[in-house]
């Protein structure tokens, strides 16, 4: 089917209709664990989302010709595509009076009825919507996949497509540049890995939809957003995933050292990524991937960095021992923002995919030591503290934090030996 967008991202004309796409709940007769997954999944919780909505609400007050359909062209694609109108929504309670096809965000029809891939997302300076190729024949009863020879039912026509065992399914979602920025590029960024792009090797699919023992395709897309209403509901799956993300190991040449009062100890490790794209990717400017180091002696905690108490509290940026990963938007001025909107350039302190980071620790002794201990933890957590409002404040506290990789080791004074 068809639609037009004009330059600010308002629909022109279009042949859908919000009815075209089916509620989520009319696939669990047949598809209940696909259902049950989704339904845990950030899919579903695209638009119903608390720290989104607020993003949302911000971003329309602040352009109000393009502010509403840049976001929804995503998080709620068939309002878009249908032209249906989300003024008047605002908060929660207010998203269940609208249909479910449009409540439920990426809902199971919006995906299963895509009959071409789309483009990466180029957002001008006006930040308006401009996904104007979404390939769909909603509306049909013809639901399309990746299996090869899907088994005939009475409910519904059923199509194999190649394309949806393929990175490209995922766009134009997931690679969006603004004002010519790589903001948002998770595709980009995994088709630039040589060998990824050309040969399609390790799709998206390969470790955000895993193949489960029955084997149909994990549909709870696992990454690392969570509800933050019920943040234990995608944790196992997120961590998994993450835990596959990176490793490290300590680089030092031996295991004895100089451990006396004035020596400046040296603790240097190296991060290596085994992801296809950088790490935080993605809203890598709201994400934290951290080392929280601590050395020991006799179990009493002489150094430390990158220590946080609560999910909600905030890193020490000034620490010069801080090893953090992640973007930072500059807005027009050159001061940090979170609204993509704004971004007229960004600050790129990721991971790059597949690649490694050296770092090296440093520490005055106050005292001379026989033996000490070194234990260090990759953290990760999907949300800066300061990107919270106060529409959102009470959940600071729910957001996980995932310990995704750590290690040990202990050292010698080799004066001592």
């Amino acid at each position: 089917k068809n639609y037009q967008i004009d330059t600010n991202g308002q629909i022109i004309s279009t042949e859908f209709n919000h009815h075209d796409f089916n509620s989520a709940h009319d696939c669990m007769e047949c598809h209940q664990q696909h259902f049950d997954e989704w339904d845990k999944s950030m899919h579903a919780y695209s638009l119903k989302d608390e720290v989104f909505l607020s993003f949302f609400n911000k971003e329309r007050e602040k352009r109000p010709s393009t502010g509403g359909n840049y976001c929804i062209q995503c998080h709620a694609p068939v309002a878009y595509l249908s032209d249906y109108s989300l003024e008047g929504i605002h908060t929660s309670d207010e998203l269940e009076l609208l249909p479910p096809s449009i409540f439920e965000g990426i809902t199971c029809t919006f995906c299963h009825t895509m009959i071409g891939t789309s483009n990466t997302v180029f957002t001008q300076d006006n930040v308006a919507a401009s996904i104007d190729d979404y390939h769909l024949n909603s509306g049909e009863n013809i639901f399309y996949g990746s299996i090869e020879n899907p088994e005939e039912n009475s409910f519904h026509t059923s199509v194999y497509l190649p394309f949806y065992s393929q990175s490209e399914s995922c766009l134009p979602c997931h690679d969006q540049l603004i004002r010519d920025k790589e903001i948002e590029t998770t595709f980009t960024e995994w088709q630039r890995v040589p060998g990824f792009g050309m040969s399609g090797s390790f799709p998206c699919q390969e470790c955000h939809m895993p193949i489960k023992e029955d084997g149909h395709h994990d549909h709870t897309f696992a990454g690392v957003d969570v509800n933050l209403d019920d943040p234990q509901n995608l944790y196992e799956e997120n961590l998994a995933l993450l835990e596959t993300s990176v490793i490290m190991n300590f680089d030092f040449d031996s295991d004895t050292l100089s451990l006396n009062n004035g020596d400046t100890l040296f603790v240097p490790i190296i991060i290596e990524s085994l992801t296809g794209h950088r790490f935080p990717s993605g809203t890598s400017f709201t994400r934290e991937a951290w080392t929280q180091i601590s050395i020991l002696n006799n179990g009493n905690t002489i150094f430390e960095s990158g220590k946080i108490l609560e999910s909600g509290d905030f890193l020490d940026i000034n620490d010069p021992n801080l090893l953090l990963f992640t973007t930072w938007l500059l807005d027009e001025n050159g001061d940090t923002t979170f609204a993509a909107g704004d971004a007229h350039d960004f600050i790129n302190n990721s991971l790059q995919a597949l690649s490694q980071r050296y770092h090296d620790y440093e520490f005055v002794l106050n005292q001379d030591y026989e033996r000490l201990d070194i234990e260090i933890s990759m953290l990760f957590r999907a949300l800066k503290p300061n990107a919270f409002d106060d529409a959102n404040m009470h959940l600071i506290n729910s957001l996980p934090i995932y310990e995704i990789y750590s290690i040990s080791k202990t050292i010698f004074n080799s004066e001592a030996l």
